[in-house]
């Protein structure tokens, strides 16, 4: 794990739209696996369901596929791969992707960013969600590029915050 990451986070209309989380739940998995990771813990917010913090994938998938299948609304899923002897998912992991009705994100290791082709990954995540925009940047992962991707804070707030590109 680097301390440097790269995130591409896009946002855009209708991206909490209900009947594709499913669909998008399977990409995710995809893009971890394509990173050479594997996609192990989970987080997970519905009316029903408040995993809190994240959940092992092997024993909570079943649930989480309910959850996506059941049709009521999901605030966010937080899919990661993290190593064995993680700490906190917040700052350990080695690929997370978060949707919310707000945006999509991707966070990546610097070193892996090169194995994402960055076309064919905003194409796929553009089927779930109209007018597309956003950003690539890099920050370390201690200033928590989730935090930026939530406009919590101006980016000022960030002092390893660098844009790489606009996304229109």
């Amino acid at each position: 794990m680097e301390k440097e990451t790269i995130t591409i986070t896009i946002y855009g209309e209708n991206i909490d739209n209900d009947f594709k989380w499913e669909d998008w739940y399977e990409d995710a998995k995809k893009i971890i696996e394509s990173l050479g990771y594997d996609y192990n813990y989970v987080g997970i917010r519905t009316q029903k369901l408040n995993s809190g913090k994240v959940m092992k994938l092997s024993r909570n998938e079943k649930k989480v596929l309910n959850e996506i299948q059941s049709g009521q609304e999901i605030k966010y899923i937080s899919m990661f791969s993290l190593p064995q002897d993680f700490e906190s998912a917040s700052f350990d992991y080695d690929v997370m992707i978060v949707r919310n009705s707000q945006f999509m994100t991707l966070t990546v290791n610097k070193g892996d960013f090169n194995k994402i082709d960055e076309q064919k990954l905003l194409q796929l995540l553009s089927k779930y969600v109209n007018n597309v925009h956003g950003e690539i940047y890099e920050m370390d992962r201690y200033e928590s590029p989730l935090i930026y991707a939530s406009k919590a804070n101006p980016a000022s707030f960030f002092k390893s915050l660098k844009v790489i590109k606009e996304i229109s």
